[in-house]
């Protein structure tokens, strides 16, 4: 089942990123794989998406909570934590697999904040 093995595929592939071994990660993704983090309007090749997390300032944890398949997509929330800073985010990552491997991620960001003044006010 090619769904079954793509959600696998993304479970090892976040795996790999909370553990920080990023390099690890390139044997799942395509020779012409491209990120594109949409909320910074960046886009990353194979090397520089490694390079790029490789060189994130802190020590992150990526957990993931949930995931959707379908087809040659599957979509992730990841929560995004570090006991060395106070931000949080979560991650909505979706993922197209071209021959059993990723070639793109697509991802949107949101930072976990309070609500804004007006409507704490219910």
């Amino acid at each position: 089942m090619k769904e079954e093995k793509n959600i696998e595929t993304v479970k090892e592939f976040w795996s790999i990123f909370d553990e920080r071994k990023y390099r690890d990660a390139e044997k799942l993704l395509h020779e012409e794989f491209e990120a594109h983090w949409v909320c910074t309007r960046e886009r990353f090749n194979k090397e520089e998406f490694i390079k790029v997390n490789e060189d994130y300032p802190s020590r992150w944890r990526t957990v993931l909570k949930r995931s959707y398949v379908s087809g040659d997509q599957v979509i992730s929330i990841v929560h995004i934590f570090s006991p060395d800073a106070a931000d949080q985010f979560y991650a909505t990552s979706i993922f197209t697999f071209d021959d059993d491997k990723i070639i793109e991620i697509e991802e949107y960001w949101a930072a976990v904040e309070a609500p804004p003044e007006w409507r704490k006010k219910k």
